[in-house]
């Protein structure tokens, strides 16, 4: 057997597996589409006009069972704030990473004001622990998630997270902002790769916009960072990098693109 051969013989396994992982991927998309009465969309889903509202949290000192605990106060992820997109979350070096998308600023200053804080509050005097919960505000100029985020719309459905160990992987976030890549090669990048009329396998959310200081910041998720530096190099390697303990994502906050109708 020659070398070309063998090299396209060891191909053809490689290519049946990944065709049946996509199309486990799918068959579970479809099925947790079909309890959460979402219609079924091969399309990605956009949100403009306005782009919508994202509230960053850096908790310093505290990991996992905070987080959990303070979650579990608020019921989350069995259900979900009014105008919730999607959530989320993991570790970082000195603490615990955690982002929120809003439809807009009012879903969330209101659920922040109004049912957060005091649960917050009342958390941290029982756990002793006391970090900084006092949120990052970026108002998205671009949102998208694609259809495979909606294999984790676990809200209600899956409050262990289990639905990121199912899709294989080991999903992540990578944030840019302006002092990693400058914005218009960030969006030239995803320009290059067809957004948001195609999306590359892999990629489940898609947002950047300005903090209140007028910053720039981005915020990618993907399936797993092999994913991510195969499709967009030149932002993995810069970016800022969390293993994601947490994806939820609540469909029924998610307006359906015009593509998608």
């Amino acid at each position: 057997m020659t070398d070309r051969s063998a090299v396209s013989a060891l191909q053809h396994p490689l290519i049946c597996l990944k065709v049946v992982a996509r199309l486990y991927r799918l068959i579970i998309m479809r099925t947790n589409l079909a309890t959460t009465g979402v219609p079924e969309t091969a399309a990605p889903l956009t949100l403009n006009e306005p782009a919508g509202f994202c509230s960053h949290f850096e908790l310093a000192g505290v990991g996992w069972d905070f987080y959990d605990g303070m979650m579990t106060r608020f019921g989350f992820p069995q259900t979900c704030p009014e105008g919730m997109v999607c959530q989320f979350a993991g570790p970082v070096e000195h603490g615990w990473f955690m982002t929120n998308v809003w439809l807009t600023r009012e879903h969330s200053e209101t659920y922040f004001r109004d049912t957060a804080m005091p649960l917050i509050q009342q958390h941290m005097i029982e756990s002793g622990d006391h970090p900084d919960i006092e949120p990052e505000s970026l108002a998205i100029e671009a949102l998208l998630l694609s259809p495979d985020a909606l294999f984790f719309a676990d809200i209600g459905t899956d409050a262990g997270g289990v639905a990121i160990g199912k899709f294989g992987g080991a999903p992540v976030l990578l944030e840019s902002n302006a002092t990693t890549i400058e914005r218009d090669a960030y969006v030239a990048e995803f320009d290059r790769l067809g957004l948001p009329e195609i999306v590359p396998d892999g990629l489940i959310a898609h947002l950047h916009g300005f903090t209140a200081a007028g910053d720039w910041l981005a915020q990618d998720v993907w399936r797993s960072s092999l994913d991510a530096a195969a499709t967009a190099p030149a932002i993995t390697q810069t970016a800022r990098r969390v293993n994601l303990r947490r994806i939820a994502v609540n469909p029924r906050s998610i307006p359906k693109s015009p593509a998608a109708r």
